[in-house]
């Protein structure tokens, strides 16, 4: 199928208004030029502190491997890559180490403009043309300054306070935050309000607690943020911030947003003893991008995978929370059944998730089509993807047991933790840290990305209003056809 593109001339049935392309580019313009600064500000505090600055783009040909977890939207790796996150903390120094970024891809896509109105189709497809462009440029200097790892606890709040401000800058790019070291200390007094003295010193401890009494510290200085886009902060009970999602007009980063943990930001060393892990469920349809972007190093790609059945359910209760996952704003109304809602205003306007052009097609048919049929096509067009891609790929890996075929996928995480990271960690060469380990074992309590309401149960479908289009759904061909391929059983489907 051919790229959903914009038409050009007297057709401006798929086009964007002018006033919505020159609002984006400002903010888009603006946000950058705050990043750049940003960046000033922290790498002069890292060379003090810690006698080295920020990486740099140029640097990433010491890096040995670059592994992406490839799987479709709700497919859980948000849970399984915060996890691997977690083994750099305590791995020995003289092992291979887990590399990441603080969040997903998406949030410097945005800022290089990779993504609709700045490109001439809708989809989150990227192919080689794109990777030779100056847009790359960007986007590459943004990614690679925030490679490293999270840490647990830190006393370097100054650090942290900084790391923080440039996060809000792709949260809230509507948001005037003022000068930025000004605005630098007010995040500093809210870190040390939330800190806790330790051995005579004060010490920021990552929790879920400590975030939460963070954020509404912050929201105290900056009081134009609302705290319900936060993961693990909304009620769903107030459904206010959708309504008035047209007030941020939009957002950089895609939310429910992440609450900034303290980060460890990678020496050239430590870039070149790491594999540095990458995520982002719309790489389904940006691999010749990546190929081309990250030529001369070596790729591989895992590939996670979950039966259609959760995958559906979560996608669509994840269409109607009302402070997330929203991505791309369509050029005409979305006539989505189960989702459009007239005293929501903002679902006329806005997809969620990662979209293909096959999904776009339905969005954008002038009949009305089933939130149920959106979701199915995006958990089709992903893994088809992936596997049209790399499927042959000698460095592609899908996630299973190596001896049981029963054992698959997100299923196999989740019921045999121990077992199947052990079996990741052998695939990747890596320790089995003593802080990966810990983060293995709380896995179900691990609520990272679960839409609120919900949860990780596998059976939670079952009692979902919607149970009998989603089992419409699964019976379809196409998810019957592809779950086959994916090693389903089909007696399940």
């Amino acid at each position: 199928m051919g790229d959903i593109k914009f038409k050009k001339g007297k057709n401006r049935n798929i086009k964007y208004s002018i006033g919505y392309i020159a609002h984006r580019e400002k903010i888009v313009e603006q946000t950058l030029q705050k990043r750049i600064k940003y960046r000033g500000i922290l790498q002069k505090h890292l060379k003090q502190f810690y006698g080295h600055g920020l990486l740099k783009s140029n640097e990433l040909r010491n890096l040995k491997e670059v592994n992406f977890i490839l799987s479709g939207s709700r497919g859980g790796s948000s849970v399984v890559v915060d996890i691997l996150k977690q083994q750099a903390c305590t791995a020995s120094s003289v092992g291979k180490k887990i590399l990441s970024i603080p969040g997903e891809e998406k949030p410097y896509m945005e800022i290089a403009k990779l993504t609709p109105p700045f490109k001439d189709f809708i989809s989150d497809k990227l192919n080689e043309s794109h990777a030779k462009s100056e847009k790359a440029d960007i986007f590459l200097s943004e990614l690679t300054s925030e490679i490293g790892w999270p840490l647990k606890k830190t006393t370097d709040l100054r650090g942290f306070a900084i790391t923080i401000y440039g996060r809000l800058l792709m949260q809230w790019p509507s948001v005037d935050f003022g000068a930025p070291e000004s605005a630098i200390k007010k995040i500093e007094k809210s870190i040390k309000k939330a800190s806790k003295i330790n051995k005579d010193v004060l010490t920021y401890d990552s929790e879920v607690s400590s975030d939460i009494i963070l954020m509404k510290k912050i929201k105290n200085f900056f009081p134009d943020i609302d705290l319900k886009f936060y993961d693990r902060m909304n009620n769903l009970h107030d459904i206010s911030s959708g309504q008035l999602y047209s007030k941020y007009q939009y957002f950089i980063e895609e939310p429910p947003f992440i609450i900034p943990s303290p980060w460890h930001f990678v020496t050239t060393d430590e870039l070149a003893q790491g594999i540095l892990i990458l995520k982002d469920p719309s790489d389904a349809w940006r691999i010749p991008f990546w190929k081309e972007l990250l030529k001369g190093i070596r790729i591989s790609w895992t590939h996670l995978t979950r039966n259609a059945y959760e995958s559906i359910n979560g996608l669509c209760d994840g269409w109607k929370f009302p402070y997330g996952y929203i991505t791309t704003k369509s050029p005409k109304p979305l006539q989505v059944k189960g989702y459009t809602n007239p005293k929501m205003p903002w679902t006329k306007w806005y997809a969620k998730y990662s979209t293909s052009d096959e999904v776009w097609k339905l969005l954008l048919n002038k009949k009305p089509v089933d939130l149920e049929r959106i979701a199915r096509e995006q958990w089709v067009s992903a893994h088809q993807a992936i596997i049209d891609e790399v499927g042959g790929d000698k460095h592609y890996y899908r996630i299973a047991d190596k001896k049981d075929k029963k054992k698959i996928g997100f299923e196999w995480l989740r019921s045999k933790p121990n077992e199947a990271f052990g079996q990741i960690c052998d695939m990747f060469q890596i320790e089995l840290s003593s802080s990966l380990k810990e983060a293995v074992e709380k896995i179900t309590t691990r609520a990272v990305q679960v839409t609120p309401g919900s949860s990780m149960n596998a059976d939670r479908w079952k009692h979902s209003q919607n149970y009998d289009k989603i089992i419409l759904q699964v019976k379809s061909y196409p998810v019957v056809r592809l779950s086959k391929i994916l090693g389903y059983p089909l007696d399940k489907i």
